[in-house]
């Protein structure tokens, strides 16, 4: 087990103080106290389809249920998409949703495309998940269940209440 050094300083002795924090668990958020990032809607969301899930307060993309590791703005881009899935989706949303209304390419957002796809076991010959509409956008064409952490924790309730008592 690893010991921080980290002492208590008190208010009075803070004054003139830069903070120095070299460890995570020096961060006064760590581990307990951190507050798990929520969906772009608010939500604390788990998005399942396929053989694949998202996971929006961990930002974690598993595939055959194995990790996946994907860049920011391919887990942003994969998570607008499917959280858009009843509708087309413009490549000016995506611009202001993923890039924030920052002037990118269309190669950019092509390239982050294909990564997205990759991820997700699709190609853009086969367009089984995200689907390019031409001269209009791309939709996220598969089957999505969405389960909200709500959700989540009332499925865990409710199965750990069917266990035998001990």
């Amino acid at each position: 087990m690893v010991r921080s050094s980290v002492r208590t300083i008190a208010p009075s002795e803070r004054s003139g103080l830069k903070p120095r924090l070299r460890f995570a668990q020096d961060l006064p958020c760590f581990p307990r106290y951190c507050v798990a990032p929520v969906s772009r809607s608010g939500a604390s969301m788990r998005y399942r389809f396929g053989d694949c899930s998202l996971d929006v307060d961990r930002r974690e993309l598993r595939r055959h249920n194995v990790l996946r590791p994907v860049e920011p703005q391919v887990f942003d881009l994969l998570e607008y998409l499917i959280s858009n899935h009843e509708r087309v989706v413009t490549r000016d949303d995506l611009f202001k949703s993923v890039w924030k209304g920052r002037t990118v390419s269309d190669g950019i957002l092509d390239t982050r495309l294909t990564a997205a796809r990759q991820a997700i076991g699709d190609n853009g010959a086969e367009q089984r998940l995200i689907r390019t509409i031409r001269g209009r956008g791309f939709r996220f064409i598969a089957a999505v269940d969405e389960e909200s952490k709500a959700d989540f924790r009332l499925q865990q309730i409710s199965a750990d209440s069917l266990l035998p008592d001990q």
